[in-house]
């Protein structure tokens, strides 16, 4: 079984610049709406996809700027 144990996101969607590590046991991920948590699920989600071609578009990179990747 795969195991998160950090993550680093950059201009995905809604999220500049977000980094967590994670520990043992249960974690949630807590926040007002439209705060980025359905976008951190989403990008984990994409690093665990057994679809090695993803579809993204403009309105996925940050600020839709497609010069700067997602990371």
């Amino acid at each position: 079984m795969a195991k998160l144990h950090h993550i680093k996101i950059q201009h995905f969607r809604g999220i500049e610049n977000f980094e967590q590590f994670f520990g043992d046991g249960i974690m949630c991920i807590i926040g007002r709406g439209d705060s980025g948590k359905s976008t951190i699920l989403e990008a984990i989600s994409f690093v665990f996809s057994q679809s090695w071609s993803l579809h993204l578009n403009d309105s996925d990179f940050y600020g839709c700027n497609t010069t700067i990747p997602i990371i």
